[in-house]
C-alpha cells in the first residue's frame, strides 16, 4: 500500500528522519528497530556525503534519501534538519534521530498520546554499554541513565510553527505552537537508548573520524569538542560505563530475541 494511502487510516502514522554519515553498520540495525516499533513507517535518511554503503542500504530499505553537503561536520546544518523535519512530514508524528538512537515507543503509544492531547515527547535517555562485534548482538541492553540524552525528539505534525534546537539538538531553544494549539509535553515515560558504546574500538575510531571532519564553524564555536578527546579518555569512560551499567527494563524491549 502506498504511503499516501496509509496516512488516511485510523492508526496514527509516523515519519522517521535519520541523519547519517558512514552508518553502514548502524543504519540496518536502526531501521529494523523502528519497524519493530511501528510496522512500516516512512523513513527519510538525510545523508551527509557518506563514503561507505550507507546510501545504498537506505535505498534498499525503501527510505527516501536526501543528501546534504557541508564543509565537514556542521552542527548548524544538523540542527536545521532536526528543527524543520516536522514541517514537511506527511505523517501524524515526526521523529528525527541520529542513527544510533533507538526510541522505545509504539503505534499504540502514539494513539494514547494523541488521545491525551500530547504533541511533543521527551524521552528518558540511556547510554548503552556492551562489548560485542555488532550492535544487533545485544539482546538484553544494559546502560547508564544519561540526562544529556533525555531529548525532545518526537513531535506531532501541523502543531508547531517554529521549533529551534540548540547545537547538538539536546535541547529546544524555541518552540512556538500554531495559534489554535498549546504545548503539551509527555516527559520521561518512554526510553531512548543511545547505541554509541557497543564496542570500544568503534567508539575510538568514530571519534577520531569526526574529529577530522569538524567544520571551521564547529571549531570556532566549540561544537563537537568531545571528539577531540584522546583515545584513553574514551576508553576510561567506556570502562566506567560497562562496569556500572544496569539492565534497562522496558516492556517494549524483547529481551528474549
Amino acid at each position: 500500500m502506498e504511503y499516501s494511502k496509509r496516512i488516511n487510516m485510523n492508526k496514527p502514522t509516523i515519519e522517521i528522519h535519520i541523519i547519517t554519515y558512514n552508518e553502514e553498520i548502524m543504519l540496518p540495525f536502526t531501521i529494523t528497530h523502528y519497524r519493530r516499533m511501528f510496522g512500516d513507517p516512512k523513513f527519510v535518511v538525510h545523508d551527509n556525503c557518506s563514503t561507505d554503503d550507507t546510501v545504498m542500504l537506505a535505498h534498499l530499505a525503501g527510505a527516501t534519501v536526501i543528501p546534504f553537503v557541508t564543509d565537514g561536520l556542521s552542527d548548524s546544518a544538523y540542527t536545521k534538519i532536526k528543527s524543520e523535519a516536522h514541517l514537511t512530514a506527511e505523517a501524524d508524528w515526526c521523529l528525527c534521530v541520529d542513527c544510533d538512537e533507538h526510541c522505545y515507543i509504539t503505534t499504540e503509544d502514539l494513539q494514547e498520546l494523541s488521545n491525551k492531547g500530547i504533541n511533543i515527547v521527551t524521552f528518558k535517555g540511556w547510554d548503552v554499554f556492551a562489548d560485542v562485534e555488532h550492535p544487533s548482538f545485544i539482546k538484553e541492553p544494559k546502560g547508564c541513565y544519561s540526562p544529556g540524552y533525555s531529548k525532545s525528539m518526537l513531535v506531532k505534525t501541523k502543531v508547531f510553527s517554529e521549533l529551534l534546537y540548540g547545537a547538538g539538538c539536546h535541547n529546544i531553544q524555541k518552540l512556538i505552537p500554531n495559534k489554535e494549539n498549546a504545548i503539551n509535553y509527555s516527559t520521561g515515560e518512554y526510553n531512548l537508548l543511545h547505541y554509541k558504546h557497543w564496542n570500544i574500538d568503534h567508539v575510538v575510531s568514530r571519534s577520531a573520524m569526526f574529529a577530522q571532519r569538524l567544520s571551521e564553524e564547529n571549531k570556532k564555536n566549540g561544537w563537537g569538542f568531545h571528539y577531540n578527546f584522546p583515545a584513553q579518555a574514551h576508553i576510561d569512560y567506556f570502562v566506567i560505563g560497562i562496569n556500572t551499567a544496569k539492565l534497562i527494563i522496558d516492556k517494549r524491549i524483547q529481551y528474549d530475541n
